[in-house]
């Protein structure tokens, strides 16, 4: 789909531009093509715009159905991480140290299980950093 058709189903919010179709469970815009029901639209802008697909694209408002072309940056996990944590919309947040010394411990030698018991975490929480962040760090 072109820019200007994904654009002309917003509504202006503010600065935003707000997706008027669908939304996923966590609040981001998608749309379907040829069976596939689950294009992320604001990663499809961001291509659009840019020329390129990021690893993540990260939203300056923080306004998750935004598609405005001004408020998308592409970024890492790790950089979508901070921008969670220091904007407050996670439930769960590890500190930064924290993860830092997740990927530490890691290095080391310990399982997730004697990494999660030192820094008195859930293994889930040190299976998310070392698989989803790890790739970016």
């Amino acid at each position: 789909m072109d820019l200007q058709t994904l654009l002309s189903r917003t509504e202006v919010s503010g600065d935003c531009l707000e997706w008027t179709g669908c939304l996923s469970t966590d609040g981001y815009p998608r749309r379907g093509e040829k069976g596939n029901s689950n294009i992320k639209v604001h990663r499809e802008v961001f291509e659009l715009v840019n020329g390129y697909q990021p690893p993540v694209v990260r939203h300056t408002c923080d306004n998750p159905p935004c598609i405005n072309p001004d408020h998308l940056i592409g970024g890492s996990n790790i950089e979508n991480v901070i921008d969670r944590h220091s904007r407050k919309r996670t439930h769960n947040q590890v500190d930064l140290r924290v993860v830092e010394e997740v990927f530490r411990l890691r290095d080391d030698g310990m399982t997730y299980k004697q990494i999660a018991e030192t820094l008195d975490l859930k293994t889930r929480q040190v299976e998310y950093i070392l698989l989803r962040l790890r790739k970016e760090s």
